[in-house]
C-alpha cells in the first residue's frame, strides 16, 4: 500500500464501505465465522505495554493521552470521519508510543498523522495534506510530517487495519435478537459508538483486548440504559468463548464514563467555591495538549469553517 498516493478519492473504495453493504445479505453463521476470525486474529495486533511508566522520558503521562485523543475524537466529527479511523489512529499512536519517547511537540505531529494514515485506510476521502496543514496550523514542516509517516509505518510493520472494539461491538449487534424486548439496534449502536469513542482516551483500559473492550460497552449501555445484561455478551462469551481477560474491569470503567456520557445532569455537581479564575487563552498547539481543563470542551475555532469546506 502507497500511502504517499494521489489524493483523487473519486474511485476510492474501503474495506468497511464494502462491509456495511454486505451485512446485509451476512446470515448468522457468516456473521459469527467473522467474530471469531477476528478474535483469532487479535493476536497478530499485540496490545501495548504500560508505555507511560516503560517508554516515555519525556514527562508523558495520561492527561496527555487523554487530550490528544479527545482532540481526535472532535476531528472525526469535524471531518465526518468514521468511529473506526479514529480508533486505528488511536491503535497506530499506541503502538509508536510504545517504542519510542515523544515530548509534546512531537506527541502532536504523531496524532495528526495516525489520523491520517487511518483515513487513507478506512475512508472513502482521506484527509489531504492541506487538510493536515490546517490540522497543524502550520508548525511542522511537510517533509517533516512525510517522515514521521514513515517511521509511524515502521513501528506499525504496515499493519494499518487493526481490529477495533466499534467493529466487533456493530458484528455483535448484527446477531442480537433484541425486538422482543422493544429495543431500538440502530440507538443502541449509536450508544455504544459514542460510548467507545469516549473510552478511547482511557488510559487504564489500554492493555485489554478489543473483542473484550466490545462486549464491555454493551454490557455497559445495556446496563445502563435498559438495566439489564446484553444477551449478545452472555453469548459471546459462553457460546462463542470470547476472551474475559480485564472484562469485569473493563465494564466498572465504562459503566462510569455511561453515567456521565449519558446522565451528565445526575452527576453531583462541584461544590461552588466562589473563587473567580483568571482568564486563560486557549493552547495555541494543533491538538490541545496544553489546554487548561476548563476549555477542553470547547469546539475547534475552525470547525465551522472546516464542516462547509469538506462538504463543498
Amino acid at each position: 500500500m502507497d500511502l504517499h498516493c494521489s489524493e483523487d478519492h473519486s474511485t476510492s473504495t474501503t474495506l468497511a464501505t464494502a462491509a456495511v453493504d454486505a451485512a446485509v445479505t451476512l446470515d448468522t453463521d457468516e456473521i459469527i465465522e467473522i467474530l471469531l476470525r477476528v478474535v483469532e486474529n487479535e493476536s497478530a495486533y499485540p496490545r501495548p505495554i504500560d508505555y507511560l511508566a516503560t517508554v516515555q522520558t519525556h514527562g508523558m503521562d495520561a492527561l496527555w493521552r487523554r487530550r490528544v485523543c479527545d482532540w481526535m475524537v472532535n476531528t472525526r466529527r469535524i471531518f465526518d470521519l468514521s468511529a473506526d479511523t479514529v480508533a486505528c489512529a488511536v491503535h497506530l499512536m499506541d503502538r509508536y508510543l510504545c517504542v519510542l519517547s515523544v515530548d509534546k511537540i512531537v506527541l502532536q505531529l504523531v496524532s495528526v498523522i495516525c489520523l491520517s494514515i487511518a483515513s487513507k485506510v478506512h475512508e472513502n476521502r482521506p484527509i489531504t495534506m492541506e487538510e493536515i496543514d490546517l490540522l497543524c496550523q502550520g508548525k511542522y514542516p511537510r517533509q517533516e510530517m512525510i517522515k514521521m509517516e514513515m517511521r509511524i509505518l515502521d513501528v506499525a510493520a504496515w499493519k494499518l487495519n487493526p481490529p477495533t472494539a466499534v467493529g466487533i461491538a456493530r458484528d455483535l449487534l448484527a446477531l442480537e435478537l433484541s425486538s422482543s424486548l422493544g429495543v431500538c439496534l440502530t440507538e443502541i449502536e449509536t450508544m455504544v459508538t459514542h460510548l467507545l469513542d469516549a473510552c478511547l482516551s482511557e488510559y487504564v483500559l489500554v492493555s485489554a483486548l478489543e473483542s473484550v473492550k466490545a462486549l464491555a460497552a454493551l454490557e455497559a449501555v445495556y446496563l445502563t440504559q435498559l438495566h439489564i445484561a446484553s444477551p449478545v455478551v452472555q453469548y459471546a462469551l459462553d457460546e462463542l468463548r470470547f476472551p474475559m481477560d480485564l472484562f469485569d474491569e473493563c465494564v466498572q470503567v465504562m459503566v462510569a464514563v455511561s453515567q456521565k456520557l449519558f446522565f451528565p445532569n445526575e452527576s453531583p455537581l462541584e461544590a461552588a467555591s466562589g473563587k473567580r479564575h483568571a482568564p486563560t487563552q486557549r493552547s495555541p498547539t494543533p491538538t490541545g495538549v496544553d489546554t487548561p481543563p476548563h476549555l477542553l470542551a470547547a469546539q475547534s475555532p475552525i470547525s465551522h469553517v472546516h464542516k462547509k469546506a469538506r462538504h463543498s
